[in-house]
């Protein structure tokens, strides 16, 4: 395990623990006596609905508040795409047999087949976002150029393994590209917008607002 990847891993680990410190310090514990009371009326606009509500109207109240009712198949879309990004790095052969080396710890692996499937479909997702940012305009109204450049280092690592795999060009500089590129986004999930997927739990599950999905145990504000 070279000195670059330690790095990465330890920016990584240290940005997760900085936004859970992040959400921590700006949300606060609701006490015992208000635990089970509704959300404010500045959420819902009426003291007390929240807490009538069951689980799947509360799906769907936090599906209504968000802008993905209006295109479900973005939200597919975007759901498998977030699916397959966690997914495929773990699943593939290559990384298993490094993690088996350096951990001692097997782990199940897919064939090269579905690991070349998953990649592919990965890149055109990323090539139909970039797409979308660039000619939809509600949506090009409100991307910079850095949201321009989140897909295409997501999108590098893939790439570059796919590459370096198959030997399409050449392997040095491929599976340096790839090395590198992984590493920048190991570091991105931690410390950039990229690791958005990871503390969804919290908006939906543990702070209380208008689009959590359960009644939370935490709400915003200090």
């Amino acid at each position: 395990m070279g000195p670059l990847l330690v790095i990465s891993i330890i920016l990584f680990f240290s940005g997760i623990i900085y936004k859970l410190y992040a959400l921590i310090r700006h949300s606060k514990s609701i006490s015992l006596i208000s635990k089970y009371r509704a959300i404010s009326s500045d959420h819902l606009g009426n003291d007390g609905i929240f807490k009538s509500l069951n689980l799947y109207d509360r799906l769907l109240l936090s599906f209504q508040n968000s802008r993905l009712k209006s295109n479900l198949l973005f939200l597919l879309l975007t759901s498998i795409f977030h699916l397959l990004v966690i997914v495929t790095p773990i699943g593939v052969h290559a990384h298993g047999i490094l993690f088996y080396h350096y951990s001692g710890i097997s782990v199940a692996s897919f064939s090269d087949k579905i690991a070349d499937t998953f990649t592919v479909t990965i890149v055109l997702f990323i090539t139909i976002f970039l797409l979308r940012r660039l000619f939809v305009l509600s949506v090009k109204r409100i991307t910079s150029l850095y949201g321009l450049m989140l897909p295409i280092i997501t999108a590098l690592p893939f790439v570059s393994g796919f590459m370096a795999y198959h030997q399409v060009g050449n392997y040095d500089l491929m599976i340096s590209l790839h090395l590198i590129s992984a590493q920048v986004l190991l570091v991105m999930l931690g410390w950039s917008r990229l690791g958005h997927i990871m503390f969804i739990i919290f908006s939906k599950i543990f702070i209380r607002s208008e689009f959590s999905v359960f009644k939370g145990f935490r709400q915003w504000g200090k």
